[in-house]
């Protein structure tokens, strides 16, 4: 009876922690929060420093128990507060004092952040994306401080020892580090590329690319992710040295796992780079993959201008965004953009499969296809048949119809070319 109330009461003392640990942290957000109304309740450097140095003196545990009770939202949202005011507040501290501050920042919250971006809510993983943007804006404007960022971001990729031999591979930091390592450090290289050296973009991207190496599904999803950040912040030499180990990507033993997000990367390289730099630099037993996607690619890219003619949509010929952050939307559109296209495609596909079913019915069969049927006494009754509708609403329906039918020709003559040359 002793043992089972001692449970009973240990269990109900964890929860009432648990519980003013919630309440705590909630209310110390709201003191700390600029709602327009007041400026915060914490607004002197001494009190942001306090409050900095209670979240520092309990982050193993206090982390470690919030994780633990999935309490973890609570304690994300304090620190992007504390973030936030010291953003705010930064023109009252001195010099010395903001520089000794940000050299204790960055090694205590910087891990808890990374680890936060792969939580499974995903409300989570936005505020500790939001964190980590009010990090560098604490940094930006200095070079030292934003490189210490970066470095202590790239510390996730602990040594970097791929895993090659799967699960039980060779030592180094667990994937799940590891991806929240690159999806941060691609982060930065969107948004905060102006700030960072070059040399050091050249130098945490080459490390970063050896996850497209990595055995661990986790870790090689997450290489692609950032490959996609360095193309963003590179020029076209970084990317005519970093292209060998771009295309490892379709080596690895977990490649047609994620054959989409292969198919972006290429596409974007084959898009910057062009095609013959991309033969030069492919191993020899993927040309033939090479060519199946550039095909693709091409082919897409007439269905797409066919579609703006058909609607009117021309290209706007105002200048795009030239900003980071403008680029990585971009990308985002286009990747939207590509998967509707596939999607598309594939429906394409199943209704020629379902046209070449119904052409291989007998004549005396024809009138049992109820879609025959319709069209058929829709003629008789005198209506109009759905194709002549079709050539009334302009002949550019079928002139553009033909020339994607011809283009498709032309690339199905130059396989059977490639694949049978002339002597």
């Amino acid at each position: 009876m002793s043992s089972s109330s001692s449970n009973n009461n240990s269990s109900s003392n964890k929860a009432l922690l648990r519980t003013l640990q919630r309440k705590t942290y909630a209310s110390l957000k709201h003191a700390l929060d600029d709602t327009g109304e007041h400026e915060g309740f914490v607004a002197g450097v001494d009190e942001l420093l306090e409050v900095f140095k209670v979240l520092n003196e309990t982050r193993e545990t206090a982390a470690a128990a919030a994780a633990a009770a999935g309490d973890t939202k609570q304690r994300l949202n304090c620190l992007l507060g504390l973030l936030h005011a010291l953003d705010r507040h930064r023109h009252q501290f001195e010099q010395n004092r903001w520089e000794e501050l940000l050299q204790q920042l960055l090694p205590a919250a910087v891990p808890e952040v990374l680890l936060s971006l792969k939580e499974i809510n995903k409300k989570n993983r936005d505020t500790a994306a939001a964190a980590l943007d009010a990090i560098a804006d604490l940094c930006r404007g200095n070079p030292i401080h934003m490189s210490a960022l970066v470095a202590y971001v790239g510390a996730g990729f602990g040594g970097l020892t791929p895993e090659m031999r799967g699960p039980q591979g060779a030592p180094g930091a667990p994937p799940l580090l590891k991806s929240a390592a690159a999806i941060a450090l691609g982060r930065l290289f969107d948004i905060y590329s102006g700030e960072l050296p070059h040399k050091q973009i050249q130098e945490w991207a080459e490390v970063g690319l050896l996850l497209l190496k990595d055995h661990n599904k986790l870790a090689f999803v997450a290489g692609i992710q950032f490959a996609k950040a360095c193309i963003r912040a590179g020029d076209m030499d970084d990317l005519a040295a970093w292209l060998p180990s771009m295309l490892a990507v379709l080596s690895n033993p977990n490649a047609p796992k994620a054959r989409m997000k292969i198919r972006h990367l290429i596409e974007k390289l084959y898009k910057l780079m062009g095609e013959e730099a991309l033969e030069k630099a492919m191993p020899d037993e993927h040309i033939p993959l090479l060519r199946h996607l550039l095909r693709s690619e091409r082919r897409r890219t007439i269905r797409r201008l066919i579609n703006q003619t058909l609607k009117g949509t021309h290209g706007s010929d105002e200048e795009s965004d030239g900003s980071a952050e403008g680029r990585r939307k971009e990308e985002e559109e286009e990747e939207e953009e590509e998967e509707g296209e596939e999607e598309e495609e594939e429906e394409e596909e199943e209704e020629e499969e379902e046209e070449g079913e119904e052409d291989d019915y007998d004549d005396e069969d024809e009138d049992d296809d109820p879609r025959r049927r319709r069209k058929k006494n829709n003629i008789m009754t005198g209506g109009d048949d759905p194709q002549e509708e079709k050539k009334k609403k302009g002949v550019k329906v079928v002139g553009l119809k033909s020339l994607l039918d011809a283009f498709e020709e032309e690339s199905d003559n130059e396989k059977k070319i490639r694949v049978n040359p002339k002597p």
